[in-house]
């Protein structure tokens, strides 16, 4: 049987670097763990990266609406900054967790090549968007409520607020 050789390339889906540098652009960002290793099942693990996204997002004025990190994967609702795309902050996440985890003993690469985004159109709630972000721990079985989960946050919206207040209506 004959495979054509371009058959076995792998896709770049990716939209022009200028739109993931738009400040004005609001993007939903999924990162997995490579071959979904549940590494931030990991409490230690969790809670160094959770401090060291903190001030990597503060120090760089990343404008990030909605951010979790399953034990599987990260989800992120951000807009990039005039010195940092999306690409750019998504890099620099993959390296700085993975130097993280290395320093607690886990060993090799740590995120899959690639990651999902969607950028958000104008019609998108975008609190709808950030509560299901931080929703995903509660749909997974692993707390009762959002903000009993630790290593969630946002730069902008005062988060726990926002889902105990929608949980209330």
């Amino acid at each position: 049987m004959y495979v054509r050789n371009d058959a076995l390339r792998r896709k770049h889906i990716r939209l022009s670097p200028d739109r993931y540098a738009d400040p004005a652009s609001v993007v939903s960002v999924i990162v997995a763990v490579r071959d979904r290793n549940p590494i931030f099942g990991n409490a230690a693990f969790s809670c160094a990266c959770h401090r060291a996204l903190c001030g990597y997002f503060e120090q760089r004025h990343i404008t990030v609406f909605a951010w979790v990190l399953m034990p599987d994967h990260a989800h992120f609702c951000l807009s990039p900054h005039v010195d940092h795309s999306v690409m750019q902050v998504i890099s620099d996440i993959k390296q700085s967790t993975t130097r993280i985890a290395w320093s607690h003993g886990i060993q090799g690469q740590i995120w899959q090549r690639s990651f999902y985004d969607h950028f958000l159109r104008l019609d998108e709630d975008i609190e709808a968007v950030c509560r299901y972000i931080w929703m995903n721990p509660v749909r997974k079985g692993i707390c009762a409520a959002p903000e009993l989960y630790p290593y969630s946050g946002s730069t902008v919206f005062d988060w726990v607020a926002l889902c105990t207040a929608r949980a209330g209506m």
